[in-house]
């Protein structure tokens, strides 16, 4: 609030009521002045008080901390389990020499089964694989051109400054740990030395451009965006983002596991707006897709799309508002999480298998939902907002469509999960230089995240079929951590994430081959050598023709 003009020159001369309400203004400039001068006090002591907290805290800390470690009833415990068989390299061997730790007697009694234990370690120097060649080379007699031999498995390009170059496995784990693990770009040559393989920080922005702009990895992050369109169900969710210091957006869109691995594609923008959403999922989306309550989707273009609206952020919603409120303005948000909990609890029924009733079910909720929606006013402002623009989605049919599709999700968790990588990484590199260094980040992190979506469901697919297995052989449900157990110490258990992963992606980061351009082959009858085109050209003889007519 501005403060009241100053005082004017001539107040001698004014008359006794004008004196009157000059004091006036100035007790009231004078009143404004302190509460601004509170109000920055207050600013001052909220700075000084944010010195100790850690870079993006929000200086709010929690009542009481929760005992750190698994909660008793919740999830599941286990510890690291036996490695495969297979991956032992060495094996430890104990003398026959029996004697007691504590009272020195060689008298023991050895147990039929022994115990089995194993330490994983890495090697002392870890082993670089290096493949190099002398590559034949020359001039062809009949064009004059310069030669070299070809081979499958070496780029004709791989000459001069660039004969010795990076494999796809060490780009692709460089790629990794950048993008998908969030390693700064200037720390990963540090990362990839300890593996004994040194390379520069531009050696692996370089390689990161070329392979985003041509190749698998661009063809793969193209195919993937292509097939958004025909998803079912789709998950997106925007964050904040950079380009060059200008304010920017990164936008993701994923689509939940089914019978095939879910995908993920991400899109870094100027701006995120309705046209940045229908670029990837097209002007007709037939299926779903599931958001927060952004005012971007409540475009006339999304008018014959199907929504489901975020439950967990409708809740957060009513939240904030119950923080405020006492007595009789809690009761209209206190009844709404209670439905929405409800709603939650018939949409987990159907997937444990009680579905019994569960249409009727549906009925009988949605008649009470939509009668305490019902368009009414309400007495607090808060809680009026709330019922505008919830019974909004409600009417639209997006806040309880999962009732009605138990395939879909009553929240946008994936998006969200999808998104925090890329918002890990935002706060190490705070964004993008520029355009293509934002272009090859989504792409890149798109195939990336999209790959390690598969191997996780691949992991999980083959650890339910153990389970499966254990199952039908005991006729019992089997323990999880039983399960993993023999996971680990059967032949046919999983591979490490890691190399999987790394197999996975390496081959997004092969160089490819050029088209062959060398010609058909030259009918030498019709198509003289070079040097007796160019004697006729000048109208001499070669010397070759010269020489058999002296003779």
């Amino acid at each position: 609030m501005r403060p009241s003009a100053a005082v004017p020159p001539d107040y001698r001369s004014l008359s006794r009521e004008e004196l009157v309400t000059l004091v006036g203004q100035l007790f009231e400039r004078q009143r404004i002045m302190r509460a601004q001068i509170r109000s920055l006090r207050r600013e001052l002591e909220e700075a000084r008080a944010q010195k100790g907290h850690a870079p993006f805290s929000k200086g709010k800390k929690k009542g009481e901390h929760k005992r750190p470690g698994r909660k008793k009833g919740k999830g599941r415990f286990t510890n690291r389990q036996p490695p495969d068989p297979s991956t032992v390299t060495d094996w430890v061997f104990f003398d026959k020499q029996r004697v007691c730790a504590h009272c020195g007697s060689s008298d023991i009694e050895v147990d039929e089964k022994p115990e089995y234990f194993s330490t994983t370690d890495l090697q002392p120097k870890p082993t670089v694989k290096v493949t190099a060649g002398h590559r034949p080379t020359g001039h062809c007699k009949h064009c004059g051109r310069r030669w070299r031999a070809s081979h499958p498995d070496v780029p004709d390009d791989q000459y001069g400054a660039t004969a010795h170059r990076l494999g796809p496995r060490v780009l692709a784990e460089a790629q990794r740990l950048i993008y998908s693990v969030g390693v700064p770009a200037r720390r990963a040559p540090s990362v990839l030395e300890s593996h004994g393989i040194k390379v520069t920080q531009s050696a692996l922005t370089q390689a990161a451009m070329r392979s985003a702009e041509s190749g698998p990895l661009a063809d793969c992050a193209e195919q993937i965006e292509k097939g958004m369109p025909q998803e079912p169900n789709i998950h997106t969710d925007s964050t904040g983002w950079h380009i060059g210091g200008e304010a920017a957006a990164l936008t993701t869109f994923a689509t939940p596991d089914a019978e095939a691995p879910g995908k993920t594609v991400y899109k870094i923008t100027e701006h995120h707006g309705a046209d940045e959403v229908i670029d990837v999922i097209g002007p007709n989306y037939q299926g779903t897709l599931n958001t927060d309550r952004g005012v971007e989707y409540r475009s006339k273009k999304f008018e014959n799309v199907k929504f489901q609206k975020c439950n967990g952020h409708i809740k957060q919603n009513v939240k904030e508002v119950l923080e405020t409120k006492t007595n009789a303005a809690r009761d209209f948000g206190e009844k709404l999480q209670k439905l929405l909990d409800e709603a939650r609890e018939l949409h987990r029924d159907w997937h444990a298998g009680h579905r019994e009733g569960y249409l009727e079910k549906v009925a009988r909720l949605e008649a009470r939902v939509t009668d305490h929606l019902r368009d009414r006013k309400l007495r607090d402002p808060d809680n009026q907002r709330l019922l505008d623009g919830i019974s909004r989605e409600h009417d639209a049919g997006h806040l309880l469509r999962f009732l009605h599709d138990p395939r879909l999700s009553p929240y946008n968790y994936l998006a969200e999960r999808q998104l925090r990588p890329p918002i890990i990484a935002r706060k190490i590199s705070h964004g993008s230089k520029n355009k293509r260094g934002a272009t090859a980040r989504a792409r890149i992190t798109t195939v990336l995240q999209t790959e390690r979506r598969a191997v996780l469901f691949e992991e999980r697919k083959a650890k339910k079929a153990l389970e499966q297995d254990a199952q039908g052989r005991t006729g019992k449900s089997p323990n999880r951590d039983a399960a993993r157990g023999r996971a680990g110490s059967s032949s046919e258990s999983l591979s490490p994430h890691r190399p999987t992963m790394l197999d996975r992606i390496s081959r997004f980061f092969v160089t490819p081959k050029p088209p062959s351009t060398v010609p058909p082959p030259l009918d030498v009858v019709n198509e003289p050598p070079r040097s007796v085109r160019r004697c006729s050209r000048r109208g001499e003889a070669p010397a070759h023709e010269g020489e058999a007519q002296n003779s």
